[in-house]
């Protein structure tokens, strides 16, 4: 794995790795990373891994994200469905 990038995985058993993922790609969190990395002092943007640790979640309890993720699941899953058939009809 290159050094620029680092694996992340949830710290600890009241988050689920799909809620992780789904609260870190939203478009707010992804500005404020952004932001952070762009103040670096290295070459290229990045972020620590202590800057990943003062992300603040407000988690709703497992069940309520098990239910939350197969939801956004089945969005996303619509999303690209949607997505295929428009790139097959304007083909």
């Amino acid at each position: 794995m290159s050094p620029r990038f680092c694996p992340l995985a949830p710290f600890s058993l009241s988050i689920l790795q799909q809620t992780l993922y789904y609260y870190l790609t939203q478009i707010e969190i992804v500005d404020s990373l952004h932001a952070i990395g762009e103040q670096s002092v290295s070459a290229y943007p990045s972020i620590k891994p202590s800057d990943i640790e003062r992300v603040e979640l407000d988690l709703p309890p497992l069940p309520e994200q098990v239910e939350i993720g197969h939801t956004l699941r089945a969005l996303d899953d619509k999303i690209a469905n949607n997505t295929k058939i428009n790139n097959h009809l304007a083909a």
